[in-house]
This record gives C-alpha cells, structure tokens and sequence, in this order.
C-alpha cells in the first residue's frame, strides 16, 4: 500500500483518465501521437483492427501516411504502442487521484478513475478489454506489460489485509469496466458517480471481504 495524503474529495475530485498518449503529449512526437491514436481508436472499434488500414489512419488523423509509418513502422506496432500508452495513462491517472486519498479509501477511488475512464472513452476501454488477455496477437509483448502494469496498480491500492491482491484486482477491472460499459449502452440517464457508489458497496461487501 502507498503513503498518501489525507484529502479523499480531491482525489475523487481528479478522478478521470486521459486519452492515450495525452501524458506523453509534450515529447517530440506528441502532436502527432494524439490524433493518430483517436484515429485508430475510432476505426479500430468501427471497422475491427483486420478492417483498418494505415491509410484510414492517417486520412483520419491528418497526417500524411507517411509519417504514420515513420513514427509507428507498421499497424501492429501502432496498436502495440496505442494499448501500452494506453495503458500506462489508465495507470497514471489511478496513482495520480490515489495520491490524494487516505489508504483505506484508496480503493474506492480505484473505482471512480475506472468509471470515468470508461466513460469518458468508452471505445478504447473496449478495445482494451478485447485485447488485454490475448496471447495470440504479434502485440501480444506489449499486451503482457500492460495487463500487468495495470493489475499491478490496481493491486497497490487494495488493502493491505485482502488475500490474492492480484486476483481481487483483476476481478475488480473486469467487473467495473464490464459494467460501465454496459450501463453506458442500457441506461440513457447514466451517471458515473452512482454507479461508482453501487460498485463500491458491492465490492465492500464482496471482492474484498473474507471468504466465509
């Protein structure tokens, strides 16, 4: 478990992912990273990965097509770098808002970056959660540094007395983002914060409680 400081509103309060490669918006090939990643993002979950072709990308993104193989070589070295930066973004947001709450709540604001996460990008969290524990893929390296950067992060942040921190914090990703996404589809008048509220009781009471 991290040391944090004792402020649990203003971490709720920084909740929220950034978009991938936002973080890494100020290195050299930021501006070009940002639009180029939104591209493959936005056809990626139209058309699938097998029905996006790098010059989708690039008329998407505004960027001439060759730069986009200059900076990422090939598309699966794009969606290798997309679900890694992706990924590290995700993990950085949940230690930046833990940052300001107490240890016993830390968890609970886990749950809130998740929830807007999703929310704020839900295309890229399903791209995400369809790829992150596949090992059949050539990005299948970079899949595996994600998933466990993720989980890892995710594992840090749950009480120190919870058995199997990693187990609880995979069960504890798939089942927020599951059902953020599914809430986003069913409910016309979703709300992040109360959904976040309910699987947080939930998990109070369950992920995180002794076995009987």
């Amino acid at each position: 478990m991290r040391n944090s400081k004792p402020n649990e509103e203003s971490g709720r309060q920084k909740a929220g992912a950034r978009m991938p490669g936002e973080l890494l918006a100020e290195h050299e090939d930021g501006p070009t990273k940002i639009p180029v990643f939104r591209a493959a993002i936005e056809l990626f979950s139209e058309n699938d990965y097998s029905g996006t072709t790098m010059d989708e990308i690039a008329l998407r993104a505004g960027v001439a097509k060759g730069t986009l193989f200059y900076r990422y070589g090939s598309k699966s070295k794009l969606m290798g770098k997309l679900l890694a930066d992706g990924g590290a973004a995700l993990a950085e947001s949940i230690k930046q808002a833990c940052a300001f709450a107490s240890e016993t709540t830390q968890w609970r604001v886990v749950i809130d970056v998740l929830v807007n996460s999703v929310a704020e990008h839900p295309s890229f969290a399903k791209l995400l959660l369809a790829e992150l524990w596949r090992n059949d893929r050539p990005w299948s390296e970079e899949i595996l540094a994600t998933r466990t950067l993720i989980v890892d992060t995710l594992a840090s942040y749950l009480p120190q007395n919870a058995s199997g921190p990693r187990s609880r914090a995979t069960s504890l990703f798939g089942m927020v983002i599951f059902s953020t996404l599914e809430s986003l589809v069913d409910d016309s008048d979703f709300n992040p914060s109360e959904l976040a509220s309910l699987m947080e009781n939930f998990v109070e009471f369950g992920v995180l409680s002794s076995p009987i």
